[in-house]
């Protein structure tokens, strides 16, 4: 290469020259990093649980005689779990939900089954379990709406209120 060309060369490859002769390369870099954060933010939610089963969406909420277990973040159509632990109980518990809460989701199985199921002050659906002094019921759920919902979780006496989001 003569002295000529390698000027010449040099200063094509020159980063201010570059960016003065092509100006869309720096907005066309903003928008890859825009991008780039977003989909980092997107798999970072994603890896704790926002979307599904994780730190995230996993919750619990104590009381003096219970603890309730359950996913926060759901998915439509997709199978779920809400654990109730006892800390102490009498010969029978009984759990009640919302008539319209048990309208919205499928019941799949529910663990131990209850000695019997009938339909309660408020149109609460109420279940009566044989327990001993301390254990777990299990309600294997299956959401069929979308959206935010809040559900009276009602074990003998006391009701607590939890919170879930449904989204497709």
């Amino acid at each position: 290469m003569t002295d000529s060309q390698n000027e010449s060369f040099r200063e094509n490859n020159n980063i201010g020259y570059v960016k003065q002769r092509y100006p869309f390369i720096q907005k066309e870099q903003w928008v890859q990093k825009i991008f780039l954060t977003g989909v980092a933010l997107f798999l970072g939610l994603g890896i704790l649980g926002l979307y599904g089963e994780g730190y995230l969406s996993k919750k619990t909420i104590s009381s003096s005689n219970y603890e309730i277990e359950y996913q926060q973040f759901l998915r439509s159509q997709t199978s779920t779990e809400l654990y109730i632990n006892l800390k102490q109980s009498d010969d029978t518990t009984v759990v009640s939900l919302p008539g319209k809460y048990i309208k919205q989701v499928k019941i799949e199985q529910i663990s131990p089954t209850p000695e019997s199921a009938k339909v309660g002050k408020n149109n609460r659906l109420q279940y009566s379990f044989v327990t001993s002094d301390t254990g777990t019921i299990a309600f294997y759920l299956r959401p069929q709406w979308l959206g935010a919902k809040e559900i009276e979780v009602g074990v003998q006496d006391e009701t607590t209120t939890i919170k879930q989001f449904v989204y497709y």
